[in-house]
């Protein structure tokens, strides 16, 4: 679970606020649907889309724990979980079709991406929607290979190269940006102010000084600040619009797609 959102870990809920948006933008094609969420991790969007208007929805993970508190916290009669490699789904014991199939954050993880999405053009019915995102490759930090430094990650994607490789196995690719508003641009420049300032505080001799007599003391003192800002979001820090758009002068920090057949 080290890097899924999961409700038994506090410090893993930095980024619901930008993830759940891109579960309420795919609820456009979900509403009334059989929706399949590959790559459901612990649960919570599949569970936002079951909550809002899909007729069901099935999560399947590779992951045994996150699959386990799914099932343990998101109950829903229209809702369920199974354990699956997305790499296997055609062909697996998922034998249903499905009108769309919401897939977030996972297609860089996997080492075999064609399988994937053979598996997903088998259980989506004619005139379904799959949609996807991929963090946007222009800012991931890779070797010089092009490997992202990410452990968990094997690969980027740029607009570019997503839309290439989506429009191959699907006739229809419209793509979006997930972008970072000024609100969060904002908020994310303060929090990097703050953390200097506690820095600086922290490692001020007198600060110094102050922690080592605490400690001959026997009184325990603080350690040094983390710097977290990075990886929090809020209500209002992201916004999704068509990529043509360019709605912000900036890069946008996720890149989505809405394909079908």
């Amino acid at each position: 679970m080290s890097e899924r959102l999961s409700l038994t870990d506090d410090s893993l809920l930095a980024g619901y606020a930008e993830n759940i948006q891109r579960f309420e933008f795919a609820l456009e094609w979900c509403r009334g649907k059989r929706v399949l969420d590959a790559g459901s991790g612990s649960g919570y969007g599949a569970w936002h889309l079951a909550a809002h208007g899909a007729s069901s929805v099935l999560g399947v993970d590779i992951a045994g724990d996150a699959i386990s508190e799914a099932n343990a916290r998101y109950q829903r009669d229209n809702l369920n979980f199974e354990l699956l490699d997305l790499q296997l789904l055609d062909g697996a014991a998922v034998r249903r079709q499905f009108e769309a199939v919401v897939n977030f954050e996972t297609l860089p993880h996997l080492r075999e991406p064609d399988e994937f999405i053979k598996g997903v053009k088998s259980v989506l019915t004619a005139g379904g929607a799959f949609i996807t995102s991929v963090p946007n490759g222009e800012g991931v930090v890779t070797d010089a290979s092009g490997k992202p430094l990410y452990r968990y990650q094997h690969k980027t994607y740029s607009a570019v190269e997503l839309e290439k490789y989506l429009a191959a196995h699907f006739s229809e690719v419209v793509m979006h940006g997930h972008w970072l508003t000024h609100q969060g641009r904002l908020r994310k420049l303060r929090a990097r102010e703050m953390f200097a300032q506690l820095a600086e505080a922290y490692y001020n001799p007198l600060a110094r000084v102050g922690r080592a007599i605490k400690r001959m003391a026997g009184r325990k003192s603080e350690g040094p600040p983390e710097f977290r800002g990075e990886a929090d979001s809020y209500a209002g820090d992201y916004a999704i619009a068509p990529l043509a758009a360019a709605a912000w002068p900036w890069a946008p920090t996720t890149l989505i797609a809405v394909c079908k057949n």
